[in-house]
């Protein structure tokens, strides 16, 4: 025995059991069927669409082992993407297709099919969607009216039918008239609908004087023409109404504006009367009637500077005409005029008086005034006071901060429009005490909290902060520009060539040195290192030179006199020197607050020697005056 648990569709088939022993062999063979419920259909095909019915076909599926029985369509229709009842098709199972009937014309449908054996319901087939064709409407237009514009014309309006109706998209309509009387046959105006013309209406003319007329609507599609609405009776006019008056603007005051019109000659029946519509902007029109002879009428009552839109309709036994030109008219008059800020502003310590009375009124009387306030470096303004009224000459401001700068925002209104003018103002400080002395009048200064607070003070402080800061930068890099090319050259500053006697000042012995570190002169006090009177510190050749003055510059100092090694072979020279010179003609180069000269045309040859008694001492030379760059100057002895 062979049991087969939980057996599926791939169990089927022919099973062999097959006995074997010494003698021989012998086999048995037996088949195996699963059965169960069917697939779903397979290639559902939709054919031969039309406007009621629609046709499908499908392949059959696996059927489970056991026979299809029947077969169930489920169709429905989707209007604007919304699904509605479901409807059932239900077929027997040996065939594979069949026709839908019922359908809605030009409407999209979506169909499925499930299949059945004695096991049960398949699966639902994959969906199929189709789109019936159209067919003529099936309902007439509706709401067909008809009025006469003259005695030769008559005007026709209609809805379109029902849209369940419509079978497809209305294309357009037909119009048909004809005089009462048995035997008298329709005329036809054909309308189309476009994007652009979608109106339902129509004017037909070169109709009968005073004559009874029987009008009906027929709508269309691309597949025909729908019913015939009932017929609606309309009478053209014994006369017609006036044409439509030709309006202008003769002129205008603050309160009303003088119209003019032409009229064009009509058929008989005279005007007996015009209605004046009007409005302002876009507010709903006001009518009023005007009984003239004149042609010419003043509109009043109206605001000051408001801009008005008029026009007319002429009336008469049969009718009005239709709407004249529309004309826009402005009263006269304009929006408040703002003061100055000297004559509208006092200012106080805690408060500001604004002199509402200095405002003009534009030639239209002032309503009322708004008034904002907030800190002239804020952002938000806060309502101080609405609607103040116009007769009220000044407002005040209270309750407001001394020595702090404030943004005060006015609107003034009136019928023509609104006025806003913004003023900057300044209270003033609490308290100002000046203290006199015998020799100079001096001010107290403000508190610290007020100097933080004033801008004034605090923006040039931060300004000149910064200039300081950005010199102190520039200056650090110069000398480290300058430290680097001195470290090029091996530490060894430019030394002086050319010509000697023209360009040099000869530095005798002028007596004992000092015995204080510090030397004075004229424009400050300046260190003078002991050491530097030797020129054992110095390598042969080397010219040191001590701090340049300049002129304007805050660090300038008269020159030190350094003692200068000669310039020829080293072991000719003296340890030290009794003749320094200084070259001034070319262009210094600064190096760590050192100052070198460079000069073109200097001659290495020394100067010649002064006394032995100066060998070892060097005075001071104290200038008369500072000696500018690129200048040169020759000293004699004489000067010295």
């Amino acid at each position: 025995m062979l049991i087969i648990k939980q057996a599926v569709r791939e169990d089927s088939g022919v099973y062999v059991c097959s006995a074997i022993n010494n003698y021989g062999k012998d086999e048995t063979r037996l088949q195996l069927l699963i059965q169960e419920a069917p697939g779903p259909p397979l290639n559902i095909t939709v054919t031969n669409i039309s406007a009621r019915t629609s046709s499908l076909t499908w392949t059959e599926p696996f059927n489970g082992n056991s026979a299809i029985l029947r077969y169930l369509i489920t169709y429905y229709r989707i209007d604007d993407g919304q699904e509605n009842s479901n409807l059932n098709v239900s077929v027997d199972g040996t065939v594979t297709t069949t026709v839908i009937r019922r359908l809605q014309p030009a409407t999209l449908y979506r169909a499925s099919i499930r299949a059945q054996n004695g096991f049960g319901w398949s699966n639902v087939s994959n969906f199929v969607e189709f789109t019936t064709a159209e067919e003529a409407p099936s309902g007439p237009p509706e709401a067909v009216k008809g009025a006469a514009t003259g005695p030769n014309s008559v005007k026709v309006s209609w809805k379109p039918p029902e849209h369940k109706d419509w079978n497809g998209k209305i294309r357009g309509y037909y119009v048909g008239y004809r005089p009462v009387g048995a035997d008298n046959l329709y005329r036809y105006k054909k309308i189309d609908i476009t994007d652009l013309n979608t109106e339902e209406e129509i004017h037909l003319t070169n109709l009968q004087r005073s004559t009874v007329y029987l009008v009906s609507v027929q709508a269309f599609n691309t597949e025909g023409v729908g019913p015939r609405s009932d017929e609606v009776e309309v009478k053209t006019l014994e006369d017609v109404p006036p044409t439509a008056p030709d309006v202008k603007v003769m002129s205008s005051t603050t309160s009303s504006v003088t119209l003019g019109w032409s009229q064009k000659a009509t058929f008989g029946k005279a005007v007996t009367d015009y209605v004046l519509h009007s409005r302002i902007n876009k507010d709903p029109w006001e009518e009023t009637s005007v009984k003239t002879n004149n042609k010419q009428y003043t509109v009043t009552n109206l605001k000051c500077g408001t801009n008005y839109q008029f026009f007319f309709t002429a009336h008469n036994s049969v009718g009005k005409s239709e709407p004249s030109n529309v004309v826009h008219a402005r009263t006269d008059g304009a929006a408040p005029l703002s003061p100055n800020y000297e004559e509208f502003v006092s200012i106080q310590q805690t408060q500001a008086i604004l002199h509402l009375s200095k405002w003009q009124n534009g030639g239209c009387p002032i309503l009322s005034f708004t008034v904002r306030l907030r800190e002239k470096f804020h952002t938000r303004w806060r309502t101080v006071a609405d609607k103040i009224p116009a007769n009220k000459p000044n407002f005040v401001i209270s309750h407001i901060l001394p020595s702090t700068w404030y943004k005060v925002l006015v609107i003034a209104r009136s019928s023509a429009g609104a006025t806003e003018a913004t003023y900057d103002f300044k209270t003033h400080n609490l308290t100002r005490d000046v203290i006199i002395h015998e020799e100079a009048t001096v001010t107290r200064s403000p508190s610290s909290t007020s100097l933080i607070t004033d801008l004034e003070i605090l923006i040039p402080v931060i300004v000149s902060s910064f200039v300081v800061l950005v010199v102190l930068v520039v200056g650090c890099v110069l000398c480290f520009r300058e430290q680097n090319t001195r470290n090029r050259t091996g530490g060894m500053p430019h030394r002086p060539t050319g010509k000697l006697l023209q360009d040099t000042v000869q530095l005798k012995e002028l007596g004992s040195p000092p015995a204080l570190d510090t030397v004075s002169s004229e424009e400050g006090t300046q260190r003078s290192s002991s050491q530097s009177q030797s020129t054992n510190h110095y390598p042969g050749g080397q010219s040191v030179y001590s701090h340049r003055p300049e002129e304007g510059h805050p660090y300038a100092t008269p020159y030190d006199t350094l003692p200068v090694p000669p310039v020829g072979d080293s072991q000719q020279q003296p340890s030290s020197s009794s003749i320094h010179t200084i070259n001034r003609r070319g262009l210094d180069k600064r190096v760590n607050n050192i100052y070198y000269s460079r000069q073109e045309g200097f001659s290495n040859r020394l100067a010649p020697s002064t006394s032995e008694e100066g060998l070892n001492q060097i005075k001071t030379f104290k200038p008369t005056r500072w000696l500018l760059p690129n200048e040169h100057h020759i000293f004699t002895k004489e000067a010295k």
